[in-house]
């Protein structure tokens, strides 16, 4: 995914979503607006999130918008709520668009083997000394088993999709490094926003696939975009 199929990923989704809502119209003209349901909705699930503390990304940048979005909308002409719901969907959809540079996954790929194995070897000193100062090679700690033909096969023919189990935060690495050993392609795959507060972490993930997800998120129309940039992957094989 370069970056102009990022920028593009955006404005499809955003298009998408916006024409989805933007198509709901008051009954009658006695009828309340659905646009200002929506948006008063979104912004009271976006700040009790951020009154509940501990919420990832920009606090202080979430709660200036949403005030701003709580001021504009009480006056709000038809229009300006359709400038509001675009202005919502996209902010939304920057925040989960995922980025992948081909340059950066062939230096994690390279360095994964080594560093990985450091790492699920480090609860054991001992075996670290005796090999000194050869380093552990993570295929002595990680097998790959099963119907890999047929896997490669699916790939051909289609789009894969992975629902590995989910452990620890060193998941995605392992994972990842796996289906690089199994001669298959770098998946876009969805990760946790508090993966995020790691700068070396954070880095790898912009740049390796990863789109983020907010779990704190509840506002529908929050879950309408991340469902869409899904879809938009999919229908891309990525």
């Amino acid at each position: 995914m370069k970056l102009e199929d990022r920028a593009l990923a955006v404005r499809t989704v955003c298009q998408r979503v916006c024409d989805r809502y933007l198509a709901l119209n008051p009954a009658d003209e006695t009828s309340r607006d659905p646009l200002e349901a929506v948006l008063e909705e979104t912004a009271w699930h976006e700040r009790k999130r951020l009154d509940g503390g501990n919420a990832d990304g920009d606090p202080d940048a979430d709660r200036g918008f949403w005030r701003h979005v709580s001021r504009r909308l009480q006056n709000a002409t038809r229009k300006e709520r359709e400038q509001m719901v675009s202005q919502v969907v996209k902010r939304f959809e920057n925040e989960i668009a995922g980025h992948f540079d081909q340059r950066i996954y062939k230096f994690a790929t390279s360095m994964i083997p080594a560093g990985l194995g450091l790492l699920l070897n480090a609860a054991s000193p001992k075996l670290l000394l005796r090999n000194f100062p050869r380093l552990p090679d993570v295929t002595n700690r990680v097998f790959l088993r099963g119907k890999v033909s047929a896997l490669r096969t699916l790939h051909e023919r289609g789009t894969v999709i992975l629902t590995p189990t989910h452990s620890s935060n060193l998941d995605s690495v392992v994972v990842g490094w796996s289906l690089h050993a199994l001669g298959l392609p770098p998946f876009v795959y969805g990760a946790g926003l508090n993966l995020f507060r790691n700068p070396m972490m954070a880095f790898f993930l912009r740049n390796l696939g990863a789109y983020r997800v907010d779990r704190k998120k509840t506002a529908p129309i929050y879950k309408e975009v991340l469902k869409e940039y899904s879809t938009y992957a999919l229908e891309r094989r990525w």
